[in-house]
């Protein structure tokens, strides 16, 4: 892919937002400080990039809350997995076989009690 895109030796940020891998890198040294969430990853050996150091390959967030995500899950209701018995199926932890991560049996209370709570938007300038 390089010999299609060359890495850049010359700042191009200002005029078409593309940085030099020093650029990268103090970049992601700046928001690694600045968000404890975001941290340097050295990723697969095999794959390095010469360009950057070999402990600052990519940067990953994690841990981040979704507001979003929250007030949905707030909201939702899950049938039949309230008692805690864990369902045919289910590994030795009684998250089965997707990890507990799949849910697909889903009430979403809002909605079905027709309470929506829609922000309204004020679309009318200063001027009225």
């Amino acid at each position: 892919r390089e010999y299609l895109t060359p890495v850049r030796t010359q700042s191009a940020f200002v005029e078409r937002g593309l940085l030099t891998p020093e650029e990268f890198v103090m970049a992601g040294d700046q928001l690694v400080q600045a968000c404890p969430t975001w941290r340097w990853e050295a990723g697969d050996p095999t794959k390095l990039k010469s360009c950057l150091p070999p402990d600052k390959q990519y940067l990953v967030t994690r841990s981040v809350p979704s507001y979003a995500r929250v007030r949905q899950l707030e909201t939702q209701q899950v049938r039949g997995k309230d008692d805690g018995d864990a369902a045919a199926g289910d590994d030795a932890a009684g998250a089965g076989a997707d990890g507990g991560w799949f849910v697909t049996d889903v009430e979403d209370g809002a909605a079905a009690a027709g309470d929506h709570d829609f922000e309204t938007i004020d679309t009318a300038d200063a001027a009225g």
